[in-house]
């Protein structure tokens, strides 16, 4: 049995989640969401349909999110090249290592 709790006033005065979900099972807590709506899961995520992001902005790996990316420059020069590296490396998903 899954139990789903909403305690506002045990949040403001001890720093817990707003919302929380209990396994009976297992006696954890897999799921909670934060004041601030930070969700956390205690053993990972599993998707199995379709993500959708509907923000402004996207972050990946800890760093600060960013708008959607436009990458520019020529092809054939090797400029479109640079301009990709350095857009994934903004948005976390790559470390540009490379050199001139």
């Amino acid at each position: 049995m899954v139990y789903i709790s909403l305690n506002r006033i045990r949040s403001t005065l001890h720093n817990a989640p707003d919302f929380w979900v209990f396994n009976n099972q297992t006696g954890r807590f897999p799921i909670a969401v934060s004041p601030t709506d930070r969700v956390t899961t205690s053993a990972g995520v599993a998707v199995g349909k379709t993500i959708q992001h509907t923000g402004a902005a996207a972050g990946f790996f800890g760093v600060r999110p960013i708008a959607r990316p436009t990458v520019t420059g020529s092809a054939s020069k090797g400029s479109a090249l640079a301009s990709l590296l350095a857009r994934l490396s903004a948005l976390g998903l790559i470390v540009d290592a490379t050199t001139p």
